[in-house]
């Protein structure tokens, strides 16, 4: 930090993270049980307010491997599918943003779901984490 007193511009970008919109959407329930539809309205709210305040976009993740400080797997993977695109769904309203995915591949291998979430908000999903392993090299 003590370069931007040389005139040096910081390059960062905040994303909405869903788990993040989850809690403050419901609470602890947010990681026992799907959201009610008041509350995934909630959420898209929080989104369409951060987006209009200046965030790039949202953060997804279905990687069963992300757990909370205590242990427990994070709040979006709790969430229903129809809970994923209600959010990214305000960008595509927006016009603008970007979704990131969280985990690897593991998602869009199963299903298409990032395929299937860009094509339906009209977003690009930027992946944080491609992994290949020669034991599954089709993939």
């Amino acid at each position: 930090m003590d370069r931007l007193e040389s005139r040096l511009g910081v390059n960062v970008g905040t994303l909405i993270g869903h788990s993040a919109a989850r809690f403050w959407a419901m609470g602890e329930d947010c990681q026992k049980r799907e959201a009610r539809g008041d509350e995934i309205e909630a959420m898209r709210r929080v989104v369409r307010e951060g987006m209009e305040r200046g965030a790039l976009g949202l953060s997804v993740s279905r990687n069963k491997g992300h757990y909370d400080p205590q242990g427990v797997h994070i709040p979006a993977l709790w969430a229903s599918e129809e809970e994923i695109f209600a959010p990214a769904g305000v960008l595509g309203e927006l016009g603008t943003g970007i979704i990131q995915s969280g985990g690897g591949r593991a998602a869009e291998m199963k299903n298409g779901l990032m395929s299937r979430l860009s094509e339906a908000s009209g977003r690009t999903v930027v992946y944080n984490n491609l992994g290949q392993t020669v034991r599954e090299p089709g993939l």
